[in-house]
């Protein structure tokens, strides 16, 4: 997720900079100083980002915003800071505000809320916000994402409906998974949701089931190391 909000902050700048050509600059022709100022912070931000420095480029939005308060469209691309910051109570307070205060759909930011909640361990609140991005993206990765949430929360029957969704579109979509020493994987999309399905399966104590749907998943992806291990463990 962070390398496509890396993009959308440089697109997000690109269209402030052209934006800004068309923009009324009453304002800034009355204070010559404040315009100029600006601008220089603008090139700041722009530079910033491209170089990966996220706390220049965060400190520049807030003098951008000192002397252009009504430049409000810039707090999309500080909440995409603050969340590659990991810093995901900012992140999850600006997106809400952003939403609360911005008619009609914004995804990356409604990303931002659903990503910030689940990295601070808000699961309910987490699976609501990612179920409405699903409702706007329809990408199975948010799907996978909301399957791993409602395990979480042990709603084992809406987590096999889900994980039935993402099987049905016969996704070729790979998702990165944790495989289980720490290290992320990337993995076929139906391997993961073929995993999950087994590892509900041995929680509701159905072991012959679960090692189908483990081999399902090996299936697709031999080489899946989280897949392999709970095979296993349940064959043990």
């Amino acid at each position: 997720m962070k390398g496509i909000l890396f993009i959308l902050l440089l697109t997000f700048l690109a269209m402030q900079v052209q934006a800004q050509k068309k923009r009324n600059t009453t304002q800034q022709e009355s204070n010559d100083f404040s315009g100029q100022y600006y601008q220089i912070q603008h090139r700041v931000l722009t530079h910033a980002i491209e170089y990966g420095d996220s706390p220049t480029a965060i400190a520049a939005i807030f003098n951008i915003l000192a002397v252009m308060p009504g430049d409000t469209a810039i707090k999309d691309t500080l909440a995409m800071l603050y969340y590659n910051q990991n810093a995901f109570e900012q992140a999850l307070r600006l997106g809400k505000e952003i939403i609360d205060n911005t008619p009609g759909d914004k995804p990356a930011i409604l990303e931002i809320v659903a990503g910030s909640e689940q990295n601070l361990g808000l699961i309910k609140e987490a699976l609501v916000s990612y179920e409405k991005l699903y409702g706007l993206s329809k990408d199975v990765g948010h799907a996978y994402i909301i399957s791993t949430l409602q395990y979480a929360l042990k709603r084992y029957g809406e987590c096999n409906l889900t994980l039935d969704i993402i099987l049905k579109e016969a996704s070729d979509k790979s998702i990165r998974v944790n495989s289980g020493n720490g290290q992320m994987q990337l993995v076929p999309v139906n391997a993961a949701a073929y995993n999950i399905k087994g590892v509900v399966a041995v929680d509701m104590n159905q072991k012959e089931l679960a090692m189908e749907y483990f081999l399902k998943a090996l299936e697709i992806f031999p080489k899946f190391l989280l897949a392999a291990s709970n095979f296993e463990q349940v064959k043990k």
